[in-house]
């Protein structure tokens, strides 16, 4: 689960460098290189989506077949739903304001993984003034930043209220980590 969140917080902020290069170069009459951000948002998107799957594999070892059995009855479809239910039996937390927000990033992971062809009329970037295909949109330093947002938002949180005593032994082994990754997000937003 950490190693992929790590993957996370490091193209997170490779995404950041992408978005600095596009504005010089835009600012420098280059043509900017729009992939740097691209595909680096892409992989940060991805790895928090892997990173919350590790996660669930991680806390479906730790929860009572009783409980997990009892939930696997009333949960939804859909892997993001997995994910709340299986931390909100492992955690004393509340996943309500989580449920839209992992909703919103499995979906925008099975877009990288499972690509569709849309054709749909460029729009805004959010930096520069020009128009540009819509995954330019969907994969940019804004979500890269809500994705690893909500990653590490739910570790820390879910470290902070472990619910049983297997679930406190994951919170301790997981607390330096966490802590680790947030220091690390933090030196590098400078």
């Amino acid at each position: 689960m950490l190693h992929w969140a790590d993957v996370a917080v490091e193209h997170e902020r490779r995404a950041r460098e992408g978005r600095e290069q596009v504005l010089r170069d835009h600012a420098a009459a280059d043509t900017p290189r729009m992939t740097a951000e691209l595909h680096a948002a892409m992989v940060a998107v991805s790895a928090c989506a892997h990173s919350l799957d590790a996660l669930y594999a991680e806390l479906a070892e730790l929860v009572g077949p009783e409980t997990l059995a009892d939930w696997e009855k009333i949960r939804r479809p859909g892997r993001w739903s997995e994910v709340a239910g299986i931390i909100g039996l492992a955690f004393d937390v509340d996943v309500a304001d989580w449920r839209p927000r992992l909703r919103s990033l499995f979906k925008l992971r099975n877009d990288a993984v499972h690509p569709k062809v849309r054709f749909e009329s460029p729009q805004k970037h959010p930096a520069l003034p020009v128009n540009v295909a819509s995954e330019y949109l969907l994969f940019s330093v804004e979500s890269a930043t809500e994705s690893v947002d909500l990653l590490l938002e739910i570790l820390a949180t879910c470290a902070d209220a472990p619910r049983t005593e297997l679930t406190e032994a994951w919170a301790r082994d997981a607390v330096a980590p966490i802590k680790r990754l947030t220091d690390v997000r933090a030196a590098e937003s400078g």
